[in-house]
């Protein structure tokens, strides 16, 4: 970890005897965007309200730029936080907003004009300054909640599912914003959400949560191209999931002997493939290939999805592909796009 980066270790969390985070060890790089993914209840609120400190761990530490600040208070962090509901004083204008915190710290009225102006500018909203929260649009008034955080100029800046209030097109147009303004600013962004798309789509990492725990981590590309886990695989997207009894690299499931490009280090266990690596074909390849029957079609635009008559298989083709209900194919698992989960729970 660089030494600009926050290390969070050993963080242990309970309330009322209940275990909310057990043994979290986690390096988030500095200028990195990362993120927290997980179901409602995981622990990922709780890990950032201990990085904010608006908790406090029973044990373990936070570490940024090398030092401890598990103790220190919220005020006393080079962190901000973006919080779901957005808290605007609907008293004050968006000039006034942003400028709230900079204010109360008792910076000088002209380096608080240049550093409003300039979030305002970076967010595109010099034309607003004069509004009020009830004349904007929610993604207006997300711009000016990350325009009041980001004003403090934080290290860190933590984002707890600002986007959630906002309809699908709206997040989206936000989402690039994010990405964009992260970019510009090589700012470390640490976001909270249970979305895996918006998770996918901004996040240099992801870290999966359940439980309290860590599942994994890494690369958005690699969490769902190779999940650790059955948990991991059926969050991050659709997952066919296979049982197998492996022999070396070739294993015995419902579908008949499958050749595998790497051999797990168990002997009974799960194979997952994504439904958009599965490939149907009417010339089929000499392994990994089987016949079955379409039980159902829908047309989903870019894609079209597919029910197979074989172990309920979901399969995502092209749109184009000429397909209807029970017409016979053949079935073909990619070798490298079969994945032994090393945990099955």
């Amino acid at each position: 970890m660089s030494a600009q980066g926050l290390r969070l270790q050993n963080i242990h969390k309970t309330f009322a005897g209940v275990e909310a985070l057990g043994n979290i060890n986690l390096d988030i790089e500095a200028g990195e965007f990362f993120t927290l993914l997980g179901p409602s209840g995981c622990g990922k609120t709780t890990l950032l309200r201990i990085i904010a400190g608006f908790e406090v761990p029973d044990r373990g530490e936070v570490i940024l730029h090398g030092q401890d600040i598990s103790q220190k208070s919220a005020m006393q962090r080079p962190v901000n936080t973006v919080f779901q509901s957005y808290a605007l004083f609907p008293h004050l204008n968006v000039y006034e907003n942003v400028a709230f915190g900079l204010r109360s710290k008792r910076i000088s009225g002209a380096e608080v004009d240049r550093r409003v102006k300039n979030a305002l500018e970076m967010l595109r909203l010099g034309e607003f300054a004069k509004r009020f929260s009830h004349q904007m649009s929610g993604g207006q008034q997300q711009r000016v909640a990350l325009a009041r955080a980001l004003v403090n100029e934080p290290e860190v800046l933590l984002l707890d599912e600002p986007l959630s209030a906002l309809d699908a097109k709206l997040r989206t147009e936000v989402q690039i914003e994010l990405r964009r303004l992260q970019h510009q600013l090589g700012t470390t962004f640490i976001l909270v959400t249970h979305d895996q798309d918006e998770a996918m789509s901004v996040s240099d990492r992801i870290a999966v949560m359940r439980k309290g725990a860590i599942e994994q981590v890494g690369l958005p590309r690699e969490v769902y191209a190779t999940p650790k886990s059955r948990f991991v695989a059926e969050f991050l997207g659709l997952a066919n999931l296979i049982q197998a009894r492996m022999d070396q690299k070739t294993a015995t499931t419902p579908f008949g002997r499958l050749h595998l490009s790497n051999a797990p280090s168990w002997q009974e266990g799960m194979l997952v493939i994504r439904p958009e690596r599965v490939q149907l074909c009417e010339d089929p390849p000499l392994v990994n290939t089987f016949p079955s029957k379409v039980r159902d079609v829908v047309y989903r635009g870019s894609y079209l999805e597919v029910w197979l008559d074989r172990e309920d298989l979901r399969v995502r083709t092209p749109p184009h592909q000429n397909l209807s209900v029970g017409q016979e194919i053949y079935v073909h698992f990619p070798q490298e796009a079969l994945v032994p989960l090393e945990a099955t729970p």
